[in-house]
């Protein structure tokens, strides 16, 4: 069936530590994001605080969604990835918005590809491209370089994991932080067949 072929690469939130090329589409929808502002990942600090140069009012909470258009071009060893997001922001004390977010420019290199363990390196830059006076972007440049792990538990499942460390450059000093970031996920097979899978 097909559904072992493309296993690897059926994935929902983790980045597929196997590089290829492929078009994806995401969708993200998030409730309750406390304290946006926190480390200046999400946005910029506010622009009614000393120094802030983001939305105008700090937020208790925000729910927004995003649509996330990937492109990924590249070959079994070497990938660079393309992600727009586009972004609709629903703040509780901000006015609601909707537009372009920041994107992302992620490279992927192979490190070690054994039978059953596939490990890569990860380096992901975030320009600030999204309008961060609205909250559609945090107006910092973010690198985060890690690793990606895929491992064979079967045929039928396999194992996913990232673990990376985001540093901005360029916000608010007193403001900004790093972030480690880290994910862990199974997938597996439910249905297959040589037209349909699971």
């Amino acid at each position: 069936g097909i559904g072992r072929d493309y296993l690897p690469f059926a994935l929902v939130a983790i980045t597929p530590a196997q590089p290829s090329t492929n078009f994806r589409f995401r969708f993200d929808s998030v409730y309750n994001l406390t304290y946006p502002d926190r480390a200046e990942m999400f946005w910029a600090r506010p622009s009614n605080l000393p120094g802030g140069r983001g939305p105008p009012g700090p937020e208790p909470s925000v729910r927004y969604q995003d649509f996330v258009f990937i492109s990924e071009v590249g070959g079994s060893k070497f990938s660079v990835t393309t992600e727009l997001p586009i972004r609709m922001l629903d703040p509780h004390v901000n006015p609601n918005t909707a537009g372009f977010s920041d994107m992302n420019i992620i490279t992927k290199v192979v490190l070690m590809d054994g039978e059953s363990l596939l490990l890569t390196q990860y380096f992901r830059i975030k320009p600030p491209t999204g309008a961060f006076q609205k909250g559609l972007g945090n107006g910092n440049t973010v690198l985060d370089p890690g690793l990606l792990m895929r491992y064979k538990l079967s045929d039928d499942a396999y194992l996913h994991s990232r673990l990376s460390y985001a540093f901005p450059l360029g916000g608010d000093p007193s403001q900004q932080g790093q972030v480690l970031n880290y994910d862990v996920g199974v997938n597996g097979i439910l249905y297959d067949s040589d037209r349909f899978a699971v």
